[in-house]
């Protein structure tokens, strides 16, 4: 199995959008460019498996925790602001849904004895082989939250948030024999969230959801009612999913579901008494949140280099913009970069190099890592320097 060949850039999005300072009203519509490859989406939340992470678990571990099913898909969403807070969502999908095979010969570093690939189909959840089957779904979001606050311009009003809780409903419905579709269900869900701070005491943040099935006729592995789980090395964000819970161990397809997330955060209420604890503990959860963000622009854009000495090139990846001293020593801008080691990427060299040195690749960051941790065993279908025209 290749465990990272998401490819999201295969699709057109197009947005019709019209904003005024009371209602915002918002088409969308986005229209297959050739065929993709999605993960079985955690309904419970909108995070997929990483797919680095993944990557790594399957090489070094033998663990393809990713499941993946080829959709062939037609997705049109329309939106509008109703006032007082309260927003609606309505959403069409049509999707032709195709097995996706493990490779027979899957590239591993170590053969764990006790361990093989699984197939892609989630275990326990279901058991059966991943059918051919057509999937029109209708889905409908109401959200309100009270007491927003807004910012006014001539144009458009931009909303800045409100102290009062968030509320979303959602229905989702498997529309049979539309178009050819085979699911048949109803499915429903309630949930509540809000961030409380609690000045000098620290941060308190929540989320409860509820819902269920109102039926389940006929339904396949994507559209049970998935949890987020965790078997990696690293925690996940608490208030998405359970930091110890396999994945798809407790899929379903039941009446009644519900499950609630806190999380407290001190402020550092306790280690800001600590001498010298403050300044190691901010600097390490800065480059956590940075690292683990997937809206941070760090980690990515894969570049290649020459280090440690010339003539030798080393792929290495943005980690930074940090240019200070360095710059005025080096005489010229320079560009901030990670170098990590095979097959643990984990570790590497931090350098600062001119960035006339450094030359951006027209890849993924996905790939590069590939690059990396198979050792060059696993290559792109083509690697190029980004920029660079062919003479």
């Amino acid at each position: 199995m290749n465990p990272i060949i998401t490819n999201r850039r295969n699709m057109i999005k197009i947005v019709f959008a019209t904003n005024n300072l009371n209602k915002l009203h918002e088409v969308q519509a986005q229209l297959p460019k050739g065929i993709k490859l999605i993960s079985l989406k955690n309904i419970g939340c909108s995070e997929d498996i990483p797919e680095t992470q993944n990557t790594i678990q399957t090489i070094l571990y033998e663990r393809n925790f990713l499941k993946l099913y080829e959709a062939q898909f037609v997705n049109i969403g329309y939106g509008a602001g109703l006032g007082s807070g309260l927003n609606f969502r309505v959403n069409f999908q049509y999707q032709n849904r195709l097995a996706q095979p493990n490779l027979t010969k899957p590239l591993i570093f170590v053969d764990h004895i006790n361990r093989s690939y699984s197939p892609n189909t989630p275990s326990p959840a279901s058991n059966d082989a991943f059918e051919k089957h057509q999937a029109a779904t209708l889905t409908g979001v109401l959200t309100w939250q009270t007491g927003g606050k807004y910012i006014e311009l001539p144009e458009q009003k931009i909303g800045v948030g409100s102290k009062a809780p968030t509320f979303t409903l959602t229905y989702k419905k498997g529309v049979p024999n539309l178009l050819g579709s085979d699911v048949d269900y109803s499915k429903w869900s309630l949930n509540v969230s809000d961030d409380l701070p609690l000045g000098l005491g620290g941060t308190l943040q929540y989320r409860a959801t509820m819902g269920g099935f109102i039926n389940a006729n006929k339904l396949y592995a994507p559209d049970l009612q998935h949890y987020f789980g965790n078997q990696a090395y690293f925690s996940i964000e608490h208030l998405k999913g359970f930091q110890l819970l396999p994945y798809y161990q407790f899929s379903n397809q039941s009446r009644f579901y519900s499950t609630v997330f806190a999380e407290y955060h001190l402020n550092g209420l306790i280690t800001n008494k600590i001498p010298g604890f403050r300044n190691i503990y901010n600097i390490l959860k800065k480059v956590s949140d940075t690292v683990l963000n997937s809206s941070t622009e760090s980690f990515r854009k894969a570049f290649l280099i020459q280090y440690p000495t010339k003539g030798i090139w080393v792929i290495a990846f943005q980690s930074g913009d940090y240019q200070g001293e360095a710059k005025s020593i080096i005489g010229e801008e320079i560009v901030n970069l990670f170098v990590p080691t095979t097959p643990n990427p984990t570790s590497g060299f931090f350098v600062l190099i001119p960035k006339k040195d450094a030359f951006e690749l027209d890849i993924s960051v996905e790939d590069a890592f590939k690059l990396v941790i198979s050792a060059g065993v696993v290559t792109p279908n083509s690697v190029k320097i980004k920029g660079k025209k062919k003479k």
